[in-house]
């Protein structure tokens, strides 16, 4: 009885299907699903990016606003290199994302990304200098800080940019 389908005429037999089948589909199937959540944000890295001057002076006032609105973007794509490419600050960006060597039919242009590949690593550098000046965390020097609401152990706010500033400018007054 083995491929017969229950209740079926006993001449209709379904093919063995293979797990190593079902298990290549599942990944495959979750890379591509990995890059259509980043390839989403393209565009609000992209006018996240319009806000600001990443290569000159920007006002310091304006530019924590900037990092405080952008605040969940840059904690949603702040892993984009890792997952991506393996690599947390890869150099030069492959021309290709291949997700699976499996299917290394299976390619991605890297310059889809281009406003997230320029969005991330501002945004991690800035974000955790910003955050060391009003933050009340330790963190060591040479630690990158990433947003990552699956870490939040105490709460966001132990976390959160945005909650220390807050809490500045209320003590202040």
């Amino acid at each position: 009885m083995v491929g017969q389908v229950p209740g079926a005429r006993s001449s209709f037999t379904y093919p063995q299907l293979l797990h190593d089948t079902f298990d290549a589909f599942y990944y495959l199937y979750t890379s591509m699903a990995l890059v259509g959540k980043y390839l989403n944000g393209e565009d609000d890295a992209k006018m996240a990016l319009s806000e600001i001057d990443l290569n000159g002076p920007n006002d310091d006032d304006l530019f924590l606003e900037w990092l405080m609105k952008y605040e969940k973007l840059g904690s949603k794509l702040s892993l984009v290199n890792l997952e991506l490419f393996d690599e947390s600050n890869p150099s030069p960006i492959p021309t290709y994302i291949t997700l699976d060597f499996n299917y290394s039919d299976v390619k991605f242009e890297s310059q889809e990304f281009k406003s997230i590949l320029q969005f991330v690593p501002f945004f991690i550098i800035n974000y955790d200098s910003m955050l060391r000046k009003y933050g009340s965390i330790s963190l060591p020097e040479k630690e990158i800080f990433c947003l990552m609401e699956e870490d939040w152990r105490d709460g966001p706010e132990k976390y959160s940019l945005t909650y220390h500033v807050h809490e500045n400018r209320k003590h202040k007054s």
